[in-house]
């Protein structure tokens, strides 16, 4: 790929995608949970081998469809998704129980059966993941959507909510969202790590003469280097108590209204725009884009944290059966019930959001998108819990094997617990695939193809090691 295809790869304003579309896509999340659910509900459990191939031919074959054979009809295939789920369940005979008796919903709210938050971070943070993953390559296909494509200043579109989930994904793990304080050098560690990768994909980018487009971030950063500094900043903040953990979303409010003020009526927006060929060749005004747009980032960081936070917090009430434990999942509704207004008005009065700035309206699209997928996730990992207790069988026999048969998803499993892994592996092959083919020649068969392979063969470390056990252990 030379310089004229990284150009290609940012769109100009006016060709985006619609967010309709984009929430569509990020739908193909919960399709894929539901019908990976409805198969291993309606079967015995069996092989590691097995489960494997229904997790990806659920989890991740759907989202390399999406981006290949129905990128003009995602609507299509989520609703094949659910027909085939609903079958299944129909023949299955599953939920044929229309009532889950009470002794039974006791026994889902405790235990094994209220890991309802876990499951949930782990579906979402996987298939932030995954669908990155697949994106980065697909992009380079011709047969890739423009309208996908990462936008050049403003506007909507599937490649710029990567970056912004996978930085809201990140605050929802955090030492700050699980309530525990942050271990100053473990959490210099991991920094020191992501800005080490950082400069290893800048040597060699440099090196290889890899086309980027230097507008994305700057002329040096990239979004490993903001990571780091997004870990390091709020964790250090929380551990010398500048930042009380109770005040993240506040915080996270007051920084995207700040940053704002500043693009609007500081001129920051007009500088942070200038084009390269005007600007000073010092390191801060090459990468004036990676520097300044750390403070949105930041905000949707925080937020992160603050789900993360009321996740946590609804296990841990429901565990001391507090009747309060409700609580957290009212607070993120009236939490999406204001971004989703917040983000409607956004679009209604064109104030259009922008990735490369990280502007007030790009971090309101993002948490709106963040945070209803997650509580929707929650939701519909609470419904196939219930069609899980329906089952007369089952419910007879509730062991561990069974339970971690249906909700125990290794491949997802591992690919949130090893995600940093995961995507440097994707980012490798990309590179490898982009170095060794000319990407932009093939036809949608060959991509398609290409695409499969890919994603099979990225999954497979983390499914089935040369050993033949899983990596995973559910």
């Amino acid at each position: 790929m030379d310089e004229s295809d990284a150009g290609d790869l940012l769109l100009s304003n006016g060709k985006f995608a619609s967010p309709k579309e984009i929430i569509l896509f990020t739908l193909i999340a919960h399709s894929s949970v539901l019908l990976r659910s409805s198969i291993l509900l309606s079967m015995a459990a069996s092989s590691s081998t097995l489960r494997f191939l229904v997790d990806y031919c659920c989890l991740i074959l759907p989202t390399v469809l999406a981006v290949s054979i129905f990128r003009d009809s995602i609507g299509s295939l989520l609703a094949c998704m659910l027909t085939v789920s609903l079958a299944l369940l129909y023949v299955g005979n599953v939920g044929s129980t229309a009532i889950v008796p009470s002794g039974r919903v006791q026994l889902l709210l405790s235990g094994q059966f209220s890991d309802h938050h876990s499951v949930t971070i782990t579906y979402f943070r996987s298939y932030v993941f995954v669908a990155t993953s697949v994106c980065i390559l697909a992009v380079d296909f011709g047969t890739f959507p423009k309208r996908f494509c990462k936008t050049e200043q403003f506007g909507y579109s599937l490649m710029d909510v990567g970056v912004g989930m996978f930085t809201f994904a990140n605050g929802l793990v955090s030492p700050v969202a699980r309530m525990r304080t942050p271990k100053l050098c473990k959490e210099l560690k991991s920094a020191m790590l992501l800005a080490t990768i950082g400069l290893a994909r800048l040597v060699f980018v440099r090196w290889s003469g890899y086309a980027v487009n230097e507008t994305e971030y700057g002329a040096d950063w990239n979004f490993f280097f903001t990571l780091a500094s997004l870990k390091i900043t709020v964790e250090l903040l929380v551990v010398v108590c500048v930042l009380p953990v109770g005040c993240t979303l506040a915080v996270a409010a007051l920084l995207a209204v700040g940053y704002e003020f500043a693009l609007q009526f500081a001129g920051l927006e007009v500088y942070l725009l200038e084009a390269f060929s005007t600007r000073c060749r010092t390191f801060f005004s090459l990468n004036r884009e990676g520097l300044h747009s750390l403070f949105g980032y930041a905000s949707l960081y925080l937020v992160g944290v603050h789900v993360g936070r009321l996740l946590f917090n609804f296990r841990q009430q429901l565990n001391e059966r507090n009747n309060i434990a409700g609580w957290s999942i009212l607070k993120m509704i009236k939490l999406l019930i204001f971004c989703a207004a917040f983000a409607f008005a956004c679009y209604h009065c064109s104030w259009l959001p922008s990735r490369r700035l990280a502007n007030a309206s790009y971090v309101i699209w993002m948490c709106f998108l963040c945070i209803f997928d997650t509580l929707s996730i929650f939701v519909l990992v609470f419904i196939v819990q219930c069609l899980y207790m329906s089952i007369p069988a089952v419910c007879r026999n509730q062991s561990d094997v069974e339970w971690n048969w249906i909700f125990g998803s290794c491949l997802w499993t591992s690919i949130n617990k090893h995600g940093l892994l995961y995507f440097l592996l994707s980012n490798v092959i990309t590179g490898l695939v982009n170095m060794t083919v000319e990407t932009k020649t093939f036809n949608a068969s060959a991509s398609l193809v290409i695409l499969v392979t890919y994603s099979f063969l990225g999954s497979l470390p983390f499914a089935l090691p040369p050993t033949g056990v899983m990596l995973a252990k559910c």
